[in-house]
């Protein structure tokens, strides 16, 4: 799941991949293979670190949990405003989506 979130950016940032993004394509299998093997890699090799630095992994991951947390705080307001706008909550809770 997470080496296909990865390289869902590929298509966010209108990067091509040859021949196509889809599982018919090997090559595109083989990169989320590897992407996927790179991270079980790096989870096994925190592992084997010293415990000492396990607190500086932890701080490191909650430090990025914050950045995020902070970016969508600041910057989604701001992207929303100069795209499409906020939405009123009665557009957002009372709107039904009929498929026919």
């Amino acid at each position: 799941m997470t080496a296909n979130y990865i390289v869902s950016q590929m298509a966010v940032w209108e990067v091509s991949f040859p021949g196509g993004i889809g599982n018919d394509n090997t090559k595109w299998r083989a990169l989320i293979w590897a992407i996927s093997e790179s991270l079980l890699i790096l989870s096994v090799a925190i592992n084997y670190l010293p415990p000492k630095i396990y607190s500086g992994i932890f701080k490191f991951g909650v430090v990025i949990m914050m950045l995020d947390f902070l970016l969508c705080v600041i910057w989604l307001p701001i992207g929303v405003s100069q795209t499409y706008g906020f939405r009123s909550a009665g557009d957002v809770f009372t709107m039904i989506c009929m498929s026919n």
